[in-house]
């Protein structure tokens, strides 16, 4: 969405996808204007933010994570987060537990940052109001977490 609080100190990325199908008109020509307008900017700048990406953070359902081969190594695992122990833990197909705030989790099905091979890897991750984008090792031993916003990088380690 274009809600501010999506982007934290970043600048909205080029080419915002559009609104979903039945949005309201103004939602449509909003994001119309955003997008002449940053491409009218030769200076706009890079931005770390996933934009319009999927509009909603919305939990993926569970039989979609169940089938999923990554996802499923993810729940019910524990991770120190920069070295705080208990750090991030997942508890259901949607709901996290942190120090800071419980939080929810999905699939993240596109990405501004990485291609096809990494988004399989790859999960969003929203808590304390903060959204992430985290990306399993191969190994599945480690957590690469980059903020939104700020581009902060945190490393995870499985407990």
């Amino acid at each position: 969405s274009l809600d501010k609080r999506h982007y934290g100190g970043a600048y909205p990325p080029r080419d915002l996808e559009p609104p979903p199908v039945g949005a309201n008109a103004a939602a449509c020509w909003l994001v119309q204007a955003w997008n002449e307008g940053i491409d009218a900017d030769p200076d706009w700048p890079a931005s770390n933010a996933f934009g319009t990406i999927g509009w909603r953070r919305e939990c993926s359902n569970e039989a979609k994570m169940r089938a999923h081969p990554v996802a499923s190594l993810l729940l019910g695992s524990k991770w120190s987060w920069a070295g705080i122990v208990p750090g991030l833990e997942f508890e259901s197909w949607c709901a996290v537990k942190t120090p800071w705030s419980a939080g929810k989790w999905g699939l993240q099905t596109q990405s501004r940052t990485c291609d096809a091979q990494c988004v399989q890897h790859s999960f969003w991750l929203e808590f304390s109001g903060a959204l992430h984008s985290l990306t399993l090792s191969s190994d599945g031993r480690a957590l690469d977490s980059t903020r939104i916003g700020d581009g902060e990088k945190v490393a995870l380690v499985r407990q």
